[in-house]
C-alpha cells in the first residue's frame, strides 16, 4: 500500500492571541485534509521559538536543515505546504522562499499557488488564483468544498513533481 503524501498546515505569528488563532485555523484545515482521504496533514508551528511539527497526536521540534522530523519513529516529511499564519511572519516572502529552497510546493495565504512549469527549466511559475477567503468569513460547508478543490490541484501537482 502507497503511503499518503502529507500537507503540512504552517501556522503561527509572533503575537500570542494571532497564534491561538491561526493554530486554531490550522487544526480545522488539517481536519478537512484528513477527512478529504487522499492525503495525511501535520501542523508546523511556527513563532518566536523553534518550529514544532504536530502529528499524529504528538509534536516534536521541526528540524529545518532535513524539512522534517521523527515522530513515533517514522519520518515525517511534509510533500507540500500550505501556509496560514498570521502577521509578518509569513509576510515578508522568508517563509515562501525556505520552502522554494527546500523544493516543497507551497501556496500562501493570498493563495499564490506554486508550481513547476511543463517544462525542463528550473523555474517556479507564479499565478495569482483565488482558491477561497479567509476560513473565519466562509462556511465549514464551502470550505470543505473549497478545499477539496484545492487538494485535487495538489495531486496534480504532486503527480507531477514524483
Amino acid at each position: 500500500m502507497l503511503e499518503k503524501k502529507i500537507v503540512g498546515v504552517v501556522v503561527g505569528s509572533n503575537d500570542p492571541e494571532a497564534h491561538q488563532k491561526s493554530f486554531q485555523e490550522g487544526e480545522q484545515v488539517a481536519k478537512l485534509i484528513d477527512d478529504f482521504g487522499e492525503f495525511e496533514a501535520c501542523l508546523i508551528e511556527i513563532g518566536k521559538g523553534p518550529w514544532l511539527l504536530h502529528y499524529d497526536d504528538s509534536k516534536a521540534t521541526f528540524d529545518k536543515e532535513k524539512f522534517g522530523t521523527i515522530i513515533r519513529r517514522r519520518r515525517v516529511k511534509p510533500d507540500s505546504v500550505l501556509i496560514l499564519t498570521k502577521g509578518k511572519v509569513g509576510e515578508t516572502g522568508e517563509l515562501q522562499e525556505y520552502f522554494d529552497k527546500m523544493g516543497v510546493p507551497s501556496q500562501d495565504l493570498e493563495w499564490r499557488i506554486r508550481d513547476k512549469p511543463l517544462t525542463n527549466l528550473n523555474v517556479t511559475k507564479y499565478s495569482k488564483v483565488r482558491v477561497f477567503p479567509p476560513l473565519a468569513h466562509i462556511s465549514s460547508t464551502t470550505a470543505s468544498l473549497l478545499l477539496r478543490i484545492f487538494l485535487i490541484r495538489l495531486r496534480k501537482c504532486l503527480d507531477f513533481l514524483a
